[in-house]
């Protein structure tokens, strides 16, 4: 009360003065009826706490994440891919050439071993070894048991579909823009937090205020009460006076009932923001006083710091290159596809080779053998023993595609479509621009004009209670004036929120909030 009283007695004009007599008022006004547990905030700590509670932040927060598992599941694709395939066979048969055998028993397994490889160009490289052995009962049967093995490097390559970076990445060049989009969407959610907040806090501090504001007249009108049931006693005031003052006096506590309401809505709507728990007995104290920070803005200046900073801008802008890179793919999706194809193959042969009398197979007499192993035939294979080569291109041609293209067609619009969201994004905060500088500029003037009337009002009160002490007029004049006064005060204090809030919503338009820092996302 010493400070405040020290404060008042320093020479203040205008609206620095208002500002004095608010905290005055808040120093001064009695406590409400029933004592809750208190917990002051100031709006820094009420900001920091939505930045890491809000609920709808935590959402939003998850969004970059999800589309960063996107991105990673689409660049798995040009991770290699690796088969391993192993089969065994048992098969009998009858023989369908009379030297075989009426009924021949083969034996065969095979192991398959495949490492495939995409790259960033549409080009694909494989590397293939089969390693496989039959052991048949066949008669004049060169080699049996038989290994063979074969090792395949292929490349295919497409030129016209499929070819360039743009076109075998999209997917993934879209999902890394779609990582910014959703940076961007949290940028947004965190500044419109922020204004959220400090609007619930100035609308809570507003709230306070006027209870405080309605408590003080509550009690000066018992004051006024008391003073006039002395009077009746006495012979100085008639009982239509007490009446009038017995009448204000419940009024007062009507509006002092509804403000109190008023201040609980306001808590749970902060509350909410801050992720507290609904429904609590604690009374949540604002601590900043609404003081005035009167700011001279101009249109170009907030316009062009808006269109630098709004993520709105920024996300539409990623919207358009994703727009833009589908029109190319589908373009080149409309194209033929030709695609080159290389291939080299080693193979290599060994098992138990039988050596026939003359060299003749038909005579069925064996005279020798020469046994080999399954390593042996993997070992021709690696040394390159019969060397292999094919080219070849494929050329399919879709004709549906190549005649309707509609899905060139459909990504066009679409990027007009986002052109044109780009312009209205653009438009919108230019009116929103014009619109805060004149809301600025008009709640200065309501200030200063509020806090003029409230000084007037003031003195017209002094003036109506000592001439109501002289008897010169009744307490019905009186009570009208004080009437004025709270609704003066009233008006006052919501100038200075409105244009607390009006500051609030200015850093919302140009995209930039002192409480977000230089990353402005709320991470």
């Amino acid at each position: 009360m010493t400070r405040i009283k020290n404060l008042i007695r320093k020479p203040a004009a205008g609206i620095a003065a208002a500002t004095l007599i608010l905290l005055t008022l808040a120093a001064s006004a009695p406590a409400e009826g029933q004592a809750r547990p208190q917990k002051g905030l100031t709006l820094r700590q009420c900001v920091e706490t939505a930045l890491r509670e809000n609920l709808d932040l935590a959402i939003e927060r998850l969004a970059p994440e999800i589309d960063a598992l996107s991105l990673k599941a689409i660049r798995e694709n040009f991770l290699p891919t690796f088969q391993l395939t192993y089969s065994k066979r048992d098969i009998k048969q009858p023989g369908t050439w009379g030297v075989e055998g009426d009924i021949y028993h083969s034996k065969a397994d095979d192991l398959s071993f495949n490492l495939t490889q995409n790259f960033s160009w549409g080009t694909s490289v494989g590397l293939t070894v089969d390693n496989a052995m039959i052991d048949t009962t066949k008669a004049f049967t060169t080699i049996n048991p038989s290994y063979s093995n074969t090792m395949q490097l292929s490349l295919t390559q497409p030129l016209l579909r499929g070819f360039g970076l743009k076109a075998a990445n999209n997917q993934a060049i879209k999902a890394a823009r779609n990582i910014q989009i959703a940076d961007e969407t949290l940028r947004q959610r965190a500044h419109q937090t922020v204004y959220e907040v400090e609007s619930a806090y100035w609308s809570l501090v507003s709230a306070r205020e006027n209870l405080k504001v309605q408590e003080s007249s509550l009690t000066a009108s018992r004051e006024l009460l008391a003073r006039m049931r002395t009077g009746v006693r006495i012979g100085s005031e008639s009982g239509v006076e007490v009446l009038s003052a017995e009448t204000e006096v419940a009024r007062y506590e009507d509006v002092v009932l509804s403000a109190r309401r008023a201040v609980q809505a306001r808590e749970d709507q902060l509350k909410k923001l801050l992720n507290l728990p609904a429904g609590g007995e604690e009374a949540l104290i604002p601590l900043d006083p609404p003081a005035v920070e009167i700011r001279n803005v101009s249109v170009p200046e907030v316009l062009q710091t808006a269109l630098a900073n709004r993520p709105e801008i920024a996300s539409i802008a990623r919207q358009i290159e994703n727009s833009r890179s589908d029109v190319d793919y589908y373009r080149n999706q409309s194209l033929p596809r030709l695609d080159l194809n290389l291939s080299f193959w080693s193979p290599g042969v060994s098992g138990v080779k039988n050596i026939y009398q003359d060299g003749n197979p038909l005579t069925g007499i064996i005279i020798d053998k020469v046994v080999g192993g399954r390593g042996e035939a993997l070992t021709d294979s690696l040394k390159l023993k019969y060397k292999n080569w094919s080219v070849y291109l494929t050329l399919e041609v879709p004709l549906g595609g190549l005649l309707s293209r509609a899905n060139l067609a459909l990504a066009r619009a679409a990027e007009k479509q986002v052109d044109l969201q780009l312009q209205k994004q653009r438009q919108t905060i230019e009116f929103e621009v014009e619109d805060i500088v004149r809301e600025l500029e008009a709640k200065a003037r309501i200030i200063a004009s509020s806090t003029r009337y409230r000084e007037l009002a003031e003195k017209r009160v002094a003036s109506e209670t000592q001439r109501y002490q002289q008897g010169l007029v009744g307490s019905e004049w009186l009570l009208n004036y004080r009437r004025e006064l709270v609704d003066a005060r009233r008006a006052e204090i919501q100038a200075i929120v409105d244009y607390r809030i009006a500051l609030a919503r200015l850093n919302l338009i140009r995209g930039t909030s002192p409480a977000l820092g230089p990353a402005g996302n709320g991470n």
